[in-house]
């Protein structure tokens, strides 16, 4: 191995034991053979260990760095262990993943004119199907929303130089526990406002994510890499699995543009009614106005009877009729005398 190396591959680990091999031996089996591999304990059990030694032993490319269990994911220990990388570049393996033969070499040729860069993030699934997580870094918008809680990018799919990382203003750190580990070092990468962050098609590595597989027993997970690492050794089946990934990938946008235009006609529906109802409001509250002057108008002849009647009230006339009203007597003569009818004269 040279006095520089073109990459330090860093894989954290913790417990997975057995599978830690199946990890390692895809870094060892690069077409880039000028590499150096740490190992990154995080309390690591006896069965770890013991792997993780037994690797260090096989190839001297291999270097173990053993600690007491950290904080959250043991994140420090991670800075820690890159004070020591002599490589241009750094690789990131989740001690659960798969690497294709090329995928250092893929990830140097991007980071010649790229400070951060990922491959095809392609995840599968606990039935064995393929599933790609679909972004893109050149992406208006793709690097902002990452400051958010949305990641598409596995650890194992992302590299970056470490010129860029000696220039972070703190490099890995315990992240908070709201915040993926991975996804908190990514956000601190892209808010740099030097960096050159690329985005690959190119699919060079397997995620094989923990939580669903949580309840498996460790001979099932085995079983699972087994199976997966003879078929990264057929290119044929490479082939077939990259279909169906674009397959499933071009399934999906074409469901998203379809539900797209789904949504606009039914925001372009929704307006229609909204217009409708507008129009139906307004002719309301022409109603009510038309209304409202109406009453004004009825109110006005009201004010208007009512001063009429005000100054008949002041007349003589109806003086003297409510005189005559007050004197019952004298009003009723008077309709006895007008029933009688006018006087007759003398025989």
């Amino acid at each position: 191995m040279s006095a520089a190396p073109i990459a330090t591959v860093l894989v954290p680990t913790h417990d997975h034991g057995p599978l830690l091999t199946f990890a390692v031996r895809t870094a060892l089996q690069q077409s880039v053979r000028d590499i150096e591999i740490f190992i990154v304990g995080d309390g690591m059990d006896d069965a770890t260990r013991a792997v993780a030694l037994e690797l260090q032993r096989g190839d001297d490319r291999v270097r173990v760095f053993e600690h007491p269990k950290g904080p959250r994911h043991g994140e420090l220990h991670r800075h820690a262990a890159l004070q020591y990388a002599r490589g241009r570049i750094v690789c990131y393996l989740c001690d659960d993943d798969l690497w294709f033969p090329e995928h250092v070499e893929t990830l140097s040729t991007l980071l010649e004119t790229a400070d951060f860069a990922h491959v095809l993030p392609l995840r599968i699934e606990p039935d064995g199907s393929a599933r790609a997580y679909l972004g893109h870094l050149a992406v208006e918008g793709v690097r902002e929303r990452m400051q958010q809680l949305w990641n598409f990018i596995p650890l194992s799919c992302a590299a970056h130089t470490m010129a860029l990382y000696r220039r972070l203003p703190c490099g890995w750190r315990t992240s908070p526990p709201d915040v993926w580990t991975d996804l908190y070092m990514f956000r601190q990468i892209l808010a740099a406002p030097d960096c050159r962050a690329v985005s690959s098609s190119r699919l060079t590595a397997l995620h094989f994510a923990s939580p669903p597989r949580r309840d498996w027993t460790m001979e099932r997970r085995i079983d699972e890499l087994t199976v997966w690492s003879e078929r990264l050794a057929d290119r044929d089946r490479v082939r077939v699995l990259y279909e169906q990934v674009i397959d499933d990938a071009m399934r999906s946008f074409a469901a998203r543009e379809l539900g797209a235009i789904h949504a606009e006609d039914a925001c372009r529906d929704a307006q229609a009614r909204a217009t409708a109802l507008e129009i139906e409001v307004a002719a309301v509250r022409e109603m009510l106005a038309s209304a409202e002057a109406r009453g004004d108008a009825l109110a006005e002849q009201s004010r208007a009877s009512d001063d009429e009647v005000a100054r008949m009230r002041q007349t003589i006339t109806w003086r003297m009729r409510d005189w005559l009203l007050r004197r019952r007597w004298l009003a009723a003569t008077l309709r006895r005398l007008t029933r009688r009818g006018p006087a007759r004269e003398g025989p």
